[in-house]
């Protein structure tokens, strides 16, 4: 969902086909919350608009491993800089804001929702992260402080190294819980900052493996995406009619999460479907260009919780009595108009924050942040190495007593 990582990359050599997945995935994203704000995933089992609503779900729920992939892919070659988290806080900080302010006018019985908002709303939209006010954007964060440290190992290992990482997350963190039964090391289905760290590292050795080597053809990709998402809806199909043979029904979700294996590869895939994406014409990459950096833009302001009390959610249910191909017509167009309304929202936003000159006395702080954080590295590297000599120096010391 962060731009930052593209923003040093030299407009020759940025990849225009990532910077279009982040707008797709985005746009997948919002489709899958229509499905599950919308109720639509509630509609009754065993019917042909049940299985199409899934089967949708299947082929958009790797949108947002999709954004943790891009940030390995793209972040592990790039130059990274803790400065980059402040305009996002603020992004963040600003919509909270705006949010809170908004409906303390138009439906003020919300902000007294303490499970929503906690007791100070205002406190709660300045806080996002403490207060989990978006999960994604509170594991980013958590991840964020490592990066440096996991772009530094990821460099240095070999490719049959990158290949055994990818393995190990699949076998340790998603074939062993399968089996058990159980969350065995807390994922929490994906919603976790430990998976979203997963998938960075998944993504780094993605990009170590140069495997468009292996696979010229990049519609390989595109046609192993769908594959692997409609195996995930079949996987859930043939489990929930193995239970109803049985005489009950479970919803199998264990297919249709995000650390789902399917889920996973299908995400892998159209990342790299994507990243080999040749895009040549230069006003289809100035309008990409121009349209990418608002992506994360589009998540804050629909996913905001308040946002997500408003009725509109609530009558996509409806479409559920509509035929199938006006069901599915319906979910794609609503979410087609809350994608473009959110991203022209964050356009603006973002002319905004350039005309007030918002980005430069945030380069300022962030200067002044990085220039004291490197100083504070430095004393602690002298006291280190200080502190190395001094024990040195009294182990020859004790050597000669001897």
């Amino acid at each position: 969902m962060f731009d930052n990582a593209s923003d040093n990359i030299r407009l020759d050599k940025r990849n225009y086909g990532i910077d279009l997945l982040r707008l797709v995935s985005m746009f997948l994203i919002v489709v899958l919350h229509s499905l599950s704000r919308g109720a639509l995933v509630g509609v009754a089992p065993f019917n042909i608009h049940y299985e199409a609503v899934f089967l949708i779900e299947a082929l958009t729920y790797c949108a947002v491993n999709c954004f943790a992939l891009i940030s390995g892919y793209v972040g592990v070659d790039s130059k990274f800089k803790y400065r980059r988290i402040v305009p996002i806080w603020l992004q963040v900080v600003f919509y909270c804001l705006i949010f809170t302010m908004f409906f303390m006018y138009l439906k003020p019985d919300l902000l007294t929702n303490k499970a929503l908002l906690g007791s100070n709303p205002y406190y709660t939209a300045l806080t996002p992260v403490i207060h989990n006010t978006y999960w994604y954007f509170t594991a980013y964060f958590a991840l964020f402080f490592f990066i440096p440290f996991i772009n530094k190992g990821m460099r240095d290992i070999t490719i049959k190294q990158a290949y055994a990482v990818i393995i190990s997350v699949i076998f340790v963190y998603i074939a062993l819980p399968y089996f058990a039964k159980v969350d065995l090391f807390k994922l929490e289905k994906g919603y976790s900052a430990t998976w979203i760290i997963f998938l960075y590292v998944i993504g780094a050795a993605l990009k170590k493996i140069k495997i468009e080597k292996l696979i010229r053809n990049k519609y390989w990709y595109l046609i192993l995406y769908v594959l692997t998402a409609v195996m995930a809806w079949g996987g859930k199909f043939i489990s929930e009619y193995h239970t109803k043979l049985n005489g009950g029904f479970k919803n199998d979700e264990v297919f249709l999460q995000y650390n789902s294996i399917f889920i996973l590869l299908s995400g892998m895939f159209l990342v790299l479907f994507f990243a080999n994406l040749n895009i040549n014409n230069d006003k289809f990459k100035k309008v990409i260009r121009f349209l990418a950096p608002a992506a994360f833009g589009v998540y804050i302001i629909h996913v905001n919780p308040l946002m997500f009390q408003l009725p509109f959610w609530g009558k996509l249910m409806q479409l559920s009595q509509k035929p199938l191909y006006l069901m599915v017509l319906g979910v794609l167009l609503n979410s087609l108009i809350v994608f473009v309304l959110c991203l022209a929202a964050d356009l603006v936003r973002i002319q905004l924050f350039r005309l007030l000159h918002i980005n430069k006395f945030l380069d300022l702080i962030s200067d002044w942040l990085s220039k004291y954080m490197n100083l504070f590295c430095e004393k602690v590297k002298k006291c280190s190495d200080g502190n190395s000599v001094n024990n040195k120096k009294l182990s020859q010391g004790k050597l000669k007593d001897r």
